[in-house]
Order: structure tokens, then sequence, then C-alpha cells
């Protein structure tokens, strides 16, 4: 039996540790916010469970995303993210039901709000929208990708949709875990932060 990807354990090791440290910190008073990369986060708002308050405490949550943001964004971007729960099964999570949510055309969203900056973590959904997307306007795409659900051809699908609008993976700067910028070659050196 192979040894999971190193990012896995990490990943579980820490959900332990994040599950003991919450236990503890029930028996403090309780907060109301929490502080996260200079933003004042409510503790009340839906889906905020312990994993995620111990990751923002110990300044992990969701940080190659913040990462890549930092290192994609320039004044004036226009950003659209795509976050949903995942589309395709998997044991490993817990089901918390099925929804209807109303369904709109990607390309009919790009084309209104017409953003240079796409971020993207649908675990796994990624394979289903982005080889249909006009990336033609979009500067960088953030992508977290789903190699525990998606197959090595299906990853190279997404790459090879996204090349075909010039869009690259920045590999001079790894983010972290599964998290990959792509930028286009524009020639121009973009302002650092």
């Amino acid at each position: 039996m192979a040894m999971p990807p190193l990012w896995k354990v990490r990943r579980e090791i820490w959900r332990v540790i994040g599950k003991a440290r919450f236990a503890m910190m029930k028996l403090r008073v309780p907060k109301k916010t929490i502080q996260y990369h200079n933003l004042k986060v409510p503790l009340t708002r839906e889906g905020m469970n312990s994993e995620i308050i111990l990751a923002m405490k110990s300044e992990n949550y969701e940080y190659p995303e913040i990462l890549g943001l930092k290192r994609a964004l320039c004044g004036g971007d226009r950003v659209l993210e795509l976050a949903s729960s995942s589309l395709l099964s998997n044991e490993t999570t817990k089901d918390h039901g099925v929804i209807s949510v109303p369904a709109v055309q990607l390309n009919d969203v790009v084309a209104e709000f017409k953003p240079n900056v796409l971020v993207c973590d649908i675990e796994g959904g990624e394979l289903e929208l982005i080889p249909a997307l006009d990336a033609s306007g979009l500067r960088a795409v953030l992508m977290e990708l789903h190699p525990d659900r998606l197959s090595g051809a299906q990853l190279a699908e997404i790459d090879a949709a996204l090349a075909a609008h010039g869009l690259h993976p920045n590999h001079s700067s790894p983010l972290g875990g599964t998290v990959i910028l792509y930028e286009r070659n524009t020639g121009k050196k973009r302002p650092t932060k």
C-alpha cells in the first residue's frame, strides 16, 4: 500500500491537533471575532467549524490561496471567485445533504462581469468548468487542483485548456499544497507588494 502524499499526512495531523486545541479553546471565554491576515472575521458565520477556526489561529487557513492572491493581484483588478461544495462524491467527506442552487452559465457571468483574475476552488468541479471557460480576458487564474479526485490526464486537460488561452502555471514561485497560479505572460512586470 502506497503512502499518501505528504500534504495529506500533514493535513490530517493538523486536523487532529486542531480538534484537541478547539476542545481546550471551548473551555475559555468565547470570542465573537478572530483576526486573520488583517481581517476581522466573525465567528458566528455559518460553516465556521473548529478546523477552520484553528487553522485561522495558526495562520494556515487557505494560506496557499492567500499567498497566490498576494502574488497575482494588482490595483484595479476585477476578481471572480468560484467556491462551492463539490459536485463529485468523496467517501472521506461528511455528507451534509444535497441542496439545489440556481445555475448560471459561467461564460455569461465572465462576459458580464469582465474579471481579469479568476479564483477557483470547487473540489474537482474545475474539470467540468475550466475546459469550457472563455479565459481570453483573464490575466491570472488561481486554482486549487484536486489530484485526489482527478486523474493525471484530467489535470493535464485543465492545464491544456488554460494554455490554449495563454495562461501557464507559474512554477517559479510555488504556493504550497495543490494550489497553482496560472498567469499570462504579458511581458510587463507587476508591481511588487
